[in-house]
């Protein structure tokens, strides 16, 4: 048992190529399985699909208008910390 456990620590890289090309061979072989079916009908896959479009075209809008005017606002905010800093490095230089 000593001897198995001193291979597998000096060989990791190839004991782990050899399980790899073992499972990829196993799956490329492997007989096509019938397709699934589905426990939900039709109608109800069509309700839950129109769910889902809109939801996403929901989401789509709303990022639309999200991400510019948090740009804006995070620029605004940027511009006047900044303004303050000029102008505290300018107030500060004319009163020495």
């Amino acid at each position: 048992m000593h001897k198995v456990k001193a291979f597998f620590k000096r060989n990791k890289l190839s004991v782990l190529t050899v399980v790899m090309m073992a499972m990829t061979c196993s799956m490329a072989f492997a007989v096509d399985a019938p397709a699934p079916k589905s426990l939900v009908d039709s109608g109800l896959m069509n309700i839950i699909k129109g769910f889902g479009a809109d939801v996403v075209k929901t989401v789509t809008d709303i990022v639309t208008v999200i991400v510019p005017t948090g740009l804006v606002l995070w620029a605004i905010g940027f511009a006047v910390s900044k303004g303050v800093g000029f102008l505290q490095r300018k107030a500060s230089k004319a009163f020495r």
